[in-house]
């Protein structure tokens, strides 16, 4: 046999016996650091201040009712068939529907930017759709018309707050 073979063969010799007997060591000596077990995080909230934990308490986030469900799904399945065609005026009008559906729904709606923070972290993917969608909506009805990907990233962001508000009872 050639020199490599017996190379080889010593090797995983010396693997054999020295991966178990470290194993047995680790597991015996106190004094070597033990493996971190995995930590999950949850995001927490810092406390707010007094004044919009009682603007907070103040707001009363509730889910759509059937009859209003039903009034949105028909005006929301119009609006969708307008994003292909002529999406500027389907982000304005998708806009217009969100924000009756969010002032229904008890959302901060009026000055949004200055109230998100009144809104729970536990509605935070409502405020930052809403955010995003918003902000391209503003710059089109400005005729600052937003590339084809900014209206597309619009009409995901307000078809995810449909989903969250109408279709998911939120």
């Amino acid at each position: 046999m050639g020199a490599w073979v017996w190379i080889v063969v010593a090797v995983a010799a010396l693997a054999a016996f020295t991966i178990p007997w470290l194993r047995r060591r680790l597991q015996r000596d106190p004094g070597l650091p033990k493996p971190i077990p995995p930590v999950k995080l949850v995001a927490v909230e810092p406390e707010p201040d007094p004044v919009v934990r009682r603007a907070r308490r103040a707001l009363h986030i509730r889910p759509l009712g059937d009859l209003a469900r039903i009034r949105y799904r028909t005006q929301w399945t119009k609006v969708q068939g307008r994003f292909a065609d002529v999406p500027e005026i389907a982000v304005v009008d998708a806009d217009a529907l969100i924000t009756e559906v969010l002032h229904e729904c008890g959302y901060p709606v009026e000055d949004f930017d200055r109230h998100d923070e009144l809104v729970p972290i536990e509605h935070s993917d409502v405020v930052h759709n809403y955010r995003t969608a918003h902000r391209i909506c503003l710059k089109t009805r400005k005729g600052e018309t937003g590339s084809t990907a900014e209206l597309h990233t619009a009409a995901q962001s307000y078809t995810a707050l449909f989903e969250t508000l109408v279709v998911a009872r939120r």
